[in-house]
């Protein structure tokens, strides 16, 4: 959705959490809180070495869902442009 819009990143919680609700009928608080936790898993048990590479310096703290969805997009942009 991100991708095709990139305004959600200033929207997350009015739009973009409301919006993948509607898409898996779910409330927007539950698709919030599902994405946190997947974020915090990440952050505790997953690839930080990949997530510094992916930002492209070492996070110290870890980002909040929206920075993260930020720091995706870009990521994704980039990896776009030098497979182009």
């Amino acid at each position: 959705m991100i991708r095709m819009d990139p305004d959600y990143l200033q929207y997350v919680t009015k739009r973009l959490y409301p919006d993948i609700a509607d898409v898996y009928q779910m409330s927007w608080p539950s698709v919030e809180r599902a994405i946190r936790t997947s974020l915090i898993t990440c952050w505790d048990r997953g690839n930080r070495d990949f997530l510094d590479q992916m930002v492209g310096y070492h996070l110290r703290d870890r980002p909040t869902v929206s920075e993260f969805f930020a720091l995706s997009w870009l990521y994704l942009c980039r990896q776009e442009q030098e497979n182009a």
